[in-house]
């Protein structure tokens, strides 16, 4: 789910990650999930759409169950000092 902006609320199925920068996007926007649909975009030149969402504005919305393995960590490695 969305959780900013036009399109905040909006139920989307990621599809797969994209690095910084992608379609233009600002790299500081960090990672970004190629999604189902296109969301709205605002910049100082109006709006544009894409079906891509930086990961920091999405909100899982499945029950991950006792034995989930978060994807990230398998990707990146659990950082250094976390107990989880």
């Amino acid at each position: 789910m969305i959780t900013v902006g036009p399109d905040g609320g909006k139920i989307v199925t990621c599809l797969r990650i994209r690095p910084a920068g992608t379609l233009g996007t600002k790299p500081n926007y960090g990672l970004c999930w190629e999604i189902d649909q296109h969301i709205i975009w605002e910049n100082s030149r109006g709006q544009t759409q894409l079906p891509l969402c930086p990961d920091r504005y999405l909100l899982p919305i499945r029950d991950p169950g006792d034995d989930a393995v978060d994807e990230m960590v398998l990707r990146a490695g659990k950082p250094e000092g976390v107990m989880a």
